[in-house]
């Protein structure tokens, strides 16, 4: 019989190369996928980072073979868009934007509809904030022509919808306001030094934007109330009215009557039901201690979550599965 001529040496080094191969299989079985969000100054970056660390948790539990990435964007409007082209598997919206981006309607009008648009989750209310200079002269929403108003930029979610109202209230946003697009960040600044009258912005409640600018230069929350508001309601059923408790910021210790929409994620027909499916299973799996990370997120529960209701746009295949086998949704 003849003896194995393989050493200790050669066994090594086989051995070596077929823990390399075994690593490189693993790493090649690992899907990433990305999650948009806006940008790192509002809350859907954290939102999307929680989110993220949850999935990522499962796969190092031998769950899945799912890695998120949260990456930072302009915000619903380019979030929706990039899921149209294929570049980004999930993303942050909000229910009115993704409704018009499902419709091909508001930002989307020329674009037409996305039909393969779907939803994943819906998240925490995020009412709208209309943030005035103490001596702006602004008591209400309507009282906004002639001022310098703040809205965000071209894009997001906030400025598409903040144009909507605007209408409502007969403002042409082209001519009754000065219209000041800055990024979010800037705005608290830019309201104490001066620049602005104005901020609207759409938000979860508490939200360091207005913490900022209310307790810098005691800036007040005005009303978006009144049979405007009405009107546009009983139009878009994706909206609905909400109130920020009085106390939530600095030196507004009354309740503020507003309206405003869900956060929520989406996704297209084309991304694999298995995946959506793991995402929307991290989330729930951990449902309570996600409530934990963000006060705003206490509003949320998991039928709220789960319901397609009033967000215009179907459910993606994956996330059904999920809502179905745990009773969330018939």
């Amino acid at each position: 019989m003849k003896k194995c001529g393989l050493k200790l040496p050669a066994i090594a080094s086989v051995l070596g190369i077929l823990a390399f191969v075994s690593e490189g299989l693993a790493q090649d079985a690992t899907k990433t996928i990305s999650l948009g969000t806006a940008t790192q100054s509002g809350n859907f970056y954290p939102t999307g980072a929680f989110i993220c660390e949850l999935v990522n948790k499962g796969r190092e539990k031998g769950e899945h073979q799912i890695h998120c990435s949260v990456q930072a964007t302009g915000g619903a409007v380019v979030n929706l868009r990039a899921i149209r082209r294929g570049e980004m598997p999930l993303g942050f919206a909000v229910s009115e934007v993704q409704a018009d981006a499902y419709n091909g309607t508001g930002a989307f009008k020329d674009e037409g509809p996305n039909k393969d648009l779907r939803f994943v989750m819906s998240l925490y209310p995020e009412p709208f904030h209309l943030i005035v200079r103490k001596d702006a002269g602004v008591k209400h929403f309507r009282d906004i022509k002639g001022k310098k108003v703040a809205a965000g930029p071209p894009g997001t979610s906030t400025r598409e919808t903040a144009h909507v109202m605007m209408n409502y209230f007969g403002i042409d946003s082209k001519k009754d306001i000065i219209d000041v697009p800055l990024t979010f960040r800037e705005t608290p600044a830019a309201l104490c030094d001066n620049k602005i009258d104005v901020i609207i912005f759409a938000s979860g409640v508490p939200t360091p934007l207005v913490q900022e600018a209310t307790s810098t230069c005691d800036a007040k929350l005005a009303p978006i109330d009144g049979p405007e508001i009405t009107k546009l309601l009983s139009e878009h059923p994706y909206f609905a009215p909400l109130t920020i408790p009085g106390g939530s910021y600095p030196g507004n210790d009354a309740n503020v009557n507003t309206f405003g929409s869900a956060a929520t994620v989406v996704s297209s027909q084309s991304v694999d039901a298995d995946t959506i499916y793991q995402v929307v299973k991290a989330l729930f799996d951990n449902f309570e201690a996600f409530k934990q990370q963000k006060p705003f997120y206490k509003l949320m529960t998991r039928e709220a979550s789960a319901n397609v209701s009033r967000v215009g746009v179907p459910y993606h295949d994956g996330a059904k599965r999920f809502y179905e086998q745990h009773r969330l949704i018939k």
